[in-house]
C-alpha cells in the first residue's frame, strides 16, 4: 500500500489538496486524543476524590455514631441501675422495718396483746391481702405447746403491718412472709387487682400443697440465716411455679436469731424493669450479682453459653472475664468486648445498695449500620456520578464525531477550492506555456497573483517578445 502511495503520480493540485486535507485531518485527531485523554483524568480524579471522600464521612460518622452510643449507652445503664437499685432498696427498706418490728415484739412481749391470725388449713379461700398462719410438717408432727401458741398469738400483732406494707406492692405479684425459726409461718399474699380489689388467691384445693411447705427451707430464710444480714436472693422457683425474687432480713428474740422476714416478688416486674431502655435490635440488658453470675437478663441465650456458668469472672473468654470482675467490683464504663466472633459495646454501672451490676450490651455492627449506610449510599451517588459523567462523554463523542465528518467534509470542499485556487495560476501558466512552445508568440499570460507565479508569467512574456525580435531579425 505504501509502495503504492509512493509511486503514485499526483499533480499539484492534488498534492496540495492533500496537504490541506491531511493538516485538518491531523488537527482533528489530536483534539479527540486529547479530548480522551482529558476526560480519563477527568475520571480518575472524580473517582479518586469520591473514594477519599466516602472514606473521609465514613470515619466522621462512624466515630460519631460511636461516641454517641457509647454515651447514650453509659447514660442508660446509670439510669436503669439508679432506679433498679432505689426499687430493691426500697424494698430493703420495707423488710428491716418488719425485722424491727419483729424483734421489738419478741423482745418486749410484755407490751403486746395476743392477736390471733386465722390458720390456714381453717380458710375455704384465701384473699390477697389477708394474713394467715402455716404450720411446717415438722412442726405439726411434734406438735405445738401452748407457750408456742402464746408466742405465735403475740406475734400476730405484726399482721396489721403486714397489711398496711401489702399496700404497697399491688402492683406486684408478692409474699410479705414471717418465718420463725420453730417452724411457723404469718404471711400476706399480694396480687394484681383484677375485678375483686381482693382477688381469691388461694382454694382449699390449692391448700392441699400447704402442709409441705417447709418455709426454712426456702432459699432466702437460707440465705439470710447464713448471711445474717439484709440480703436479696437470685430468682428461684416460687411454691406455685414462676420465679421470683426475695429480700430477706433475720429478726431476734431475747435468745437470739428467731426468724426470718422478707418481701418476696415474682420476677415479671423485676425483668420488666431490666428490659425497659433496651437499645437496638441486637441489645439487651442484664444484671449481675456479687459473685459475677447473671441473675436477669433480656435474652440470657442470645450471645453465648459463657452466660450460663455462674462465675463470669471465671469465663473462658478473657473479654467477658475482665469486665465482670469489674462490674462486680463496682466500676462503671463503656468497654468494646467480643464474644462468639462479634463484638459489641458493653456498658455498665453499679447497684450500689444492694451489691449488683447492671449490663447492657449492644452489637457493634448495629452501631456502624447507618456509617456502613451512608458510606454505600455515597458510593452509589459517585458510581452515579461517574456513570453521568461517561454517558455524557458518549453522547459528546457522538456528536463530535459526527459534527468531525460534516468538518471533514466542509473542509474536504474548502480544501479542494483551496487547492484549485492555489493550483489555478499555474495551470493557466502552462496552457499558456504550451500555446506559446506551439509557435504562437503573439500569446501573452495574464497573470496576477502577486507571486513568483506572476513574476514567472511576466518573464515568460518578456521572454516571448525577444523571441519575436530575435526571429524577426533572423528573418532579415
Amino acid at each position: 500500500m505504501l509502495d503504492k502511495l509512493k509511486n503514485l503520480k499526483l499533480n499539484i493540485r492534488q498534492r496540495v489538496l492533500l496537504l490541506i486535507f491531511g493538516a485538518c485531518l491531523f488537527t482533528f485527531l489530536v483534539m479527540i486524543v486529547v479530548s480522551f485523554h482529558s476526560f480519563l483524568d477527568i475520571r480518575d480524579s472524580v473517582g479518586g476524590e469520591g473514594t477519599l471522600l466516602n472514606k473521609r464521612l465514613t470515619d466522621s460518622f462512624g466515630q460519631f455514631s460511636e461516641t454517641s452510643i457509647k454515651e447514650r449507652l453509659a447514660e442508660n445503664a446509670e439510669l436503669r441501675a439508679l432506679y433498679i437499685d432505689r426499687e430493691l432498696a426500697g424494698i430493703g427498706d420495707d423488710v428491716k422495718v418488719l425485722a424491727n418490728s419483729m424483734s421489738n415484739i419478741l423482745q418486749s412481749p410484755e407490751r403486746y396483746n395476743p392477736h390471733k391470725v386465722a390458720e390456714l388449713q381453717e380458710l375455704t379461700d384465701i384473699y390477697a391481702g389477708e394474713p394467715y398462719m402455716v404450720y411446717s410438717p415438722a412442726l405439726l408432727r411434734q406438735g405445738i405447746s401452748a407457750e408456742l401458741l402464746h408466742e405465735m398469738d403475740l406475734v400476730g400483732n405484726i399482721a396489721d403491718t403486714l397489711v398496711a406494707l401489702s399496700k404497697n406492692y399491688q402492683g406486684y405479684q408478692a409474699s410479705i412472709p414471717v418465718a420463725s425459726r420453730k417452724g411457723y409461718l404469718l404471711c400476706v399474699d399480694v396480687i394484681p387487682s383484677i375485678g375483686d380489689s381482693r382477688g381469691t388467691y388461694l382454694t382449699k384445693e390449692r391448700n392441699q400443697a400447704f402442709p409441705t411447705y417447709e418455709p426454712r427451707e426456702r432459699p432466702w430464710y437460707k440465705l439470710a440465716e447464713k448471711e445474717m444480714r439484709l440480703v436479696y436472693t437470685d430468682p428461684y422457683e416460687s411454691t406455685d411455679g414462676p420465679m421470683e425474687i426475695c429480700c430477706a432480713m433475720p429478726y431476734y428474740d431475747n435468745d437470739g436469731f428467731a426468724g426470718v422476714v422478707g418481701v418476696c416478688c415474682h420476677t415479671d416486674e423485676i425483668y420488666r424493669q431490666v428490659a425497659d431502655g433496651v437499645i437496638g435490635e441486637t441489645g439487651f440488658n442484664f444484671v449481675m450479682n456479687a459473685e459475677g453470675k447473671i441473675i436477669f437478663s433480656t435474652d440470657m441465650g442470645y450471645v453465648s453459653t459463657e452466660f450460663g456458668i455462674n462465675d463470669l469472672r471465671q469465663a473462658y473468654d478473657t473479654d467477658i472475664a475482665q469486665a465482670a470482675r469489674r462490674m462486680v467490683d463496682g466500676e462503671t464504663d463503656v468497654l468494646l468486648i467480643g464474644v462468639d466472633d462479634k463484638e459489641y459495646y458493653l456498658a455498665f454501672a453499679p447497684m450500689q445498695k444492694v451489691g449488683w451490676s447492671f449490663g447492657m450490651l449492644l452489637e457493634k455492627d448495629e452501631v456502624m449500620a447507618p456509617a456502613r449506610q451512608i458510606s454505600k449510599e455515597t458510593s452509589d451517588a459517585m458510581d452515579n456520578f461517574q456513570a453521568i459523567i461517561r454517558e455524557d462523554f458518549v453522547e459528546s463523542a457522538i456528536k463530535a464525531a459526527l459534527l468531525m465528518v460534516l468538518l471533514i467534509g466542509v473542509f474536504f470542499g474548502l480544501s479542494r477550492a483551496a487547492a484549485g485556487r492555489i493550483t489555478q495560476p499555474i495551470s493557466t501558466l502552462s496552457e499558456g506555456v504550451r500555446e506559446i512552445a506551439a509557435g504562437n508568440l503573439d500569446k501573452k499570460l495574464d497573470i496576477r497573483t502577486g507571486d513568483e507565479i506572476e513574476h514567472l508569467a511576466t518573464c515568460f512574456n518578456a521572454m516571448t517578445d525577444e523571441l519575436k525580435i530575435y526571429m524577426t531579425n533572423l528573418a532579415k
